[in-house]
């Protein structure tokens, strides 16, 4: 069963709008994290290239935040169906590319023993 564009719309918005408060917490002890084992060690490649990443996704969210996802939820208050449709389409890369940079930063923490 589809549902129509405008509850769908406000179902996502709702979604991220219980999600992404927990990203910004996990944002904060990744990176918290990753400077103290920085610190901790010698900063060799895959640590750096780790810390790198995780600042590069952090910005990426930050920007998913304030623009697109600030764009959905104005969209969704004022019943605009093509605004939030346009936002959720904005919304999507940024969250792939994201899905993408954090498989890359875990591939790399397995392999860190490994590589150095």
């Amino acid at each position: 069963m589809l549902l129509d564009a405008p509850l769908r719309l406000s179902l996502w918005a709702a979604a991220f709008g219980r999600f992404f408060p927990w990203v910004w917490g996990f944002i904060a002890v990744l990176l918290v994290s990753g400077h103290v084992l920085i610190g901790l060690a010698s900063p060799r490649g895959s640590l750096l290239a780790m810390a790198a990443i995780g600042w590069t996704m952090s910005l990426l969210f930050a920007y998913l935040y304030f623009v697109p996802f600030a764009s959905l939820k104005r969209a969704v208050a004022g019943s605009d169906t093509h605004a939030a449709a346009q936002a959720m389409t904005r919304i999507r890369p940024v969250m792939v590319t994201n899905l993408a940079l954090g498989l890359a930063a875990s591939a790399l923490g397995a392999l860190h023993p490994i590589m150095g």
